[in-house]
């Protein structure tokens, strides 16, 4: 059985004024103010909108962060691995050279 919002949707299609059906359907049966479902409804969308985007620019934030440290880190890294093994480089040569002393000495 039909509500009388059903006669109201169906009287206003057929006068071609269907889009201030939902105003006046909102204004008459909902006793709310005008719009302001719409504008929660534009709310949660924006909401939506912007948390994924902020999420997605987060986490793209966060990614060149950590690739900027593990490169920092890899850097120090070849760093001390290059120290070292200068180290016992020159340690060798100074065994070296100072067998080459002992040489000369004898």
């Amino acid at each position: 059985m039909p509500s009388h919002g059903d006669a109201v949707l169906v009287s206003f299609m057929d006068n071609g004024r269907a889009d201030s059906l939902q105003r006046i359907i909102r204004n008459r049966f909902l006793k709310e103010e005008p719009g302001k479902e719409l504008r929660e409804d534009l709310r949660q969308d924006f909401r939506k909108h912007f948390r994924k985007h902020f999420r997605k620019q987060f986490k793209k934030e966060l990614r060149k962060q950590l690739r900027k440290k593990m490169k920092e880190e890899l850097r120090e890294e070849l760093r001390e691995e290059l120290r070292e093994d200068f180290r016992k480089q020159l340690r060798k040569e100074l065994r070296k050279g100072s067998q080459g002393l002992k040489k000369l000495r004898l």
